[in-house]
């Protein structure tokens, strides 16, 4: 949510936004201050793309499994709790496991996946300035995977227009 925030305050709008995580845990981020919901919105309307590397350590499995798994409960009991898969997924953003000595190649990897990347706009029917979230769908034309061969996807689901026209 800071991060997102951030953004939103000080990057440059017409430059790729990239947040990366780096954790041992993906299924039990704490949202003490703010709700899941919450912060997925601010992540979308800033228009930045979530990673995350999952530290791969005999420390960072044990950890996981004692505090990761427990997320679908302390969701169920209403508590504050997340997935940075959920976030990868939702803005088209990668979650990679790397052991500890190839942290920098991993990071390195993610960043040039996100310069590689391309950004696709287009304008919505729906002219409304209401901070809802709008699902979206991108998909590959089957033409396109015949002359191409398997292509890779990655894209956000959703998004959230700002509530202020930009220019």
């Amino acid at each position: 949510y800071e991060a997102a925030e951030y953004m939103k305050r000080a990057a440059n709008p017409a430059g790729h936004r990239a947040i990366i995580v780096l954790t041992s845990l993906e299924a039990s981020i704490d949202f003490s201050k703010t709700s899941e919901k919450e912060a997925l919105y601010a992540v979308l309307e800033s228009g930045a793309v979530v990673s995350g590397v999952m530290v791969q350590t005999v420390g960072g499995r044990i950890d996981q499994a004692i505090r990761g798994k427990p997320t679908s409960l302390l969701r169920h009991l209403g508590l504050r709790s997340g997935s940075l898969k959920m976030f990868a997924e939702e803005t088209g953003g990668e979650l990679i496991g790397a052991k500890p000595e190839m942290i920098d190649a991993t990071i390195n990897r993610l960043v040039e996946n996100v310069a590689a990347s391309y950004s696709l706009a287009y304008t919505s029917t729906n002219t409304a300035r209401d901070g809802k979230r709008r699902k979206v769908r991108v998909q590959i034309a089957s033409e396109v995977e015949k002359r191409e061969g398997k292509v890779a996807l990655i894209a956000r689901r959703s998004y959230v227009p700002s509530k202020e026209p930009t220019a």
